[in-house]
């Protein structure tokens, strides 16, 4: 018999729970395979017309503490329905528009850890205690153990809008210590042309090369190698030799559309790093367009585009071709990387992220069969994957992820992954001096190691808004330091 409204409230009130709202997110734990269905873990307790409905269904319940609930324009056929998770308090956000969870009262305290799954495949579990590899720190090796920030903007490459000196925006990069120079780096950054921002990036980036005598940089520019628009660049480093660069983009003097306003070729006016004005993309179509990649037997060139094969391919609901790349390469040649779609087919249409191979780096790139891996792997909101294989073969993906910044998944076989609740870094940085800085956006995560496979830094494109700083859209790449060699269990 389905308790009224009135009723349930009165129980929590009885309960004395406090409610914890969590706007615009998605709470993984309390979901069904199937709507207005229930599962071991997951109760669907009704449709409601308010939250507050849904709030008092899970305090009516003894074995819920986290829960969700789709609002009314969420669409058929989840709309207005109310989901709990049962047993073990679980919550596993992820931004979803249309959706809002809650948690009662405060989550218990951290449970010793079992395995190396509690650790994150970040650590070792010792007597029910996650013991850090280098480079992770937390309870259960979920965060980046980051070095502090000498300065609040310093970028390694770009320049801040001043008085003596034009800005120069970036977005993100690529960084390898050069293997027969250890003195000399090697960046391929997204640099935006025109004095333009970061809200030109749709049409106005370029990819440059740049060294720098450390990680840290300041880069300095060598060569443009592809036009814009040309966007995301991520090197691979071929086990035979040679090197790849995957991007989008046509480099075609940005020609590919504009989004139904009538814009042919870069936006101008801009100045000092910043966008004036509107700059519409361009549009979607120049993804399907341009599968190819930049190869080069040399760090330092010359480099020649690369048709890449996609067969057989989804474009319905792999719209964008290879998009969000996020390469690692066998011994063997054989190629492991994600592909997101937007606005495809998919019931996720925002930023879905699938699995696809390869067996050769030119191609043919397929997604993954269903009953290898779930297809898509992640089906919700995250962009800018970065892939990696760790010291001790397991494998790790980071995210720009809109609820938590810095998303973290990790896998044993890298076809079914776990993705971590605790956020591997966030819009804030410390600082040397004992102070902090918070970021407008931290984007674009892509991390260097050491000769042992261990992380020492992170590389972010980043923005910066408040005091004398920029107000604008300027944009730079940000590399931070990673502490290593502390908490490290030898095995």
């Amino acid at each position: 018999m389905r308790l009224s409204f009135l009723a349930l409230i009165s129980v929590a009130c009885a309960r004395n729970t406090t409610v914890t709202w969590f706007l615009e997110q998605n709470n993984l734990a309390a979901t069904p395979d199937l709507p207005r269905t229930s599962s071991a873990t997951v109760r669907y307790f009704g449709d409601f017309d308010t939250r507050e409905e849904c709030a008092a269904a899970c305090v009516a319940d003894k074995t819920c503490f986290t829960f969700k609930y789709h609002l009314k324009t969420f669409g058929e056929p989840w709309a207005k329905g109310c989901y709990g998770h049962l047993g073990e308090w679980q919550l596993k956000l992820v931004a979803w528009k249309g959706i809002e969870s809650g948690t009662l009262g405060a989550p218990p305290p951290p449970a010793p850890c079992k395995s190396e799954f509690d650790c994150l495949l970040n650590g070792q579990c010792v007597a029910g205690v996650c013991r850090c590899y280098s480079g992770w720190k937390g309870l259960s090796c979920g965060s980046l153990d980051l070095l502090p920030l000498k300065s609040k903007l310093a970028p390694s490459y770009g320049r801040p809008p001043s008085a003596e000196a034009p800005g120069l925006a970036s977005w993100g990069a690529s960084v390898i210590q050069d293997p027969k120079n250890k003195s000399r780096w090697h960046m391929f950054v997204a640099e935006m042309s025109g004095a333009c921002g970061l809200d030109s990036w749709f049409r106005n980036s370029v990819i440059v090369h740049a060294t720098a005598d450390t990680p840290y940089g300041p880069f300095k520019r060598e060569q443009e190698l592809m036009p814009y628009f040309a966007h995301e660049p991520v090197l691979l480093t071929l086990p035979g030799g040679g090197y790849v660069i995957y991007k989008i983009g046509c480099g075609d003097g940005a020609i590919t559309g504009s989004e139904g306003t009538g814009l042919v070729g870069p936006c101008t006016g801009c100045s000092n790093g910043t966008t004036e004005g509107l700059c519409p993309g361009c549009a979607q179509s120049y993804e399907q367009v341009c599968q190819d990649v930049l190869y080069s037997d040399s760090l330092e060139g010359p480099w020649a585009r690369k048709n890449l094969t996609l067969k057989p391919w989804d474009w319905q609901r792999l719209n964008l071709g290879l998009e969000s790349h996020a390469p690692i390469v066998f011994p063997n040649g054989t190629v492991l990387t994600f592909t997101r779609a937007w606005g495809s087919s998919e019931p996720s249409s925002q930023s879905p992220i699938f699995l696809v191979k390869a067996d050769h780096w030119e191609g043919p790139y397929s997604l993954f069969r269903d009953d290898w891996a779930p297809a898509p792997v992640f089906p919700f909101g995250v962009e800018d994957s970065f892939m990696w294989r760790d010291a001790r073969g397991n494998f790790h993906a980071l995210f720009h992820a809109w609820d938590k910044i810095g998303g973290h998944a990790y896998s044993k076989d890298g076809l079914r992954w776990e993705y971590a609740s605790v956020r591997a870094y966030s819009t804030e940085a410390e600082l040397e001096d004992g102070g902090s800085v918070t970021y407008w956006r931290r984007e674009r995560p892509r991390l260097i190691f050491d000769e042992f496979g261990e992380p020492t830094h992170l590389i972010n494109g980043a923005s910066y808004r408040g005091g004398a700083t920029p107000t604008g859209d300027w944009s730079f790449t940000l590399v931070q330091g990673i502490r290593t060699s502390r908490n490290v269990l030898v095995v």
